[in-house]
């Protein structure tokens, strides 16, 4: 079994930027991916700001969805903030759990037993506000070690406590 590491209240005050929106809705509902194995969490997806691979990098080198680029609004996390912080696998492995419909994957892959597991989104739910992965300079061994990260591409927060957030207010003329 693998050892939970323990929590730290998140002391990060970096800035974030959220795309497709100017400004965060609350009552928005949050966005929900409906895979088969549990990859990606619910809520509200950021990159920072100044991360040389972020959403932004992403959508214009993929020519994928170049138009919602146009709005965004920028954030920072609360102090005290309980935030997921994965920079090596090792991070999320306390937060895994066997998958229960085993049937759900077309092929048996016994060589790679990372694949008898997915995200425990209850668990993560319950002792954390957000989850941050640092994709930036770990892309290949993130993808090539686990299927969970296969669906991120670029270094992200995902947020589904709004009560961290914490708007910066644009400048106006």
């Amino acid at each position: 079994m693998w050892k939970a590491k323990r929590k730290k209240k998140y002391k990060n005050r970096k800035v974030y930027i959220h795309y497709g929106a100017d400004f965060l809705d609350k009552e928005r509902p949050m966005k929900e991916f409906n895979f088969s194995v549990k990859v990606k969490p619910k809520g509200i997806w950021a990159s920072p700001k100044y991360s040389s691979w972020g959403w932004k990098n992403f959508c214009e080198s993929e020519d994928f969805e170049i138009d919602r680029l146009e709005l965004s609004f920028e954030f920072k996390i609360k102090r005290k903030s309980r935030v997921l912080e994965i920079r090596t696998f090792n991070d999320i492995k306390p937060y895994l759990k066997e998958i229960e419909n085993k049937h759900l994957w077309e092929r048996e892959i016994d060589w790679y037993d990372d694949y008898k597991y997915e995200l425990d989104l209850e668990k993560i739910y319950n002792e954390f506000d957000a989850m941050e992965i640092h994709m930036n300079n770990n892309y290949n061994y993130f993808h090539n070690y686990s299927h969970i990260f296969t669906m991120w591409d670029v270094d992200s927060i995902v947020i589904w406590n709004y009560d961290i957030i914490e708007p910066i207010k644009k400048k106006t003329d």
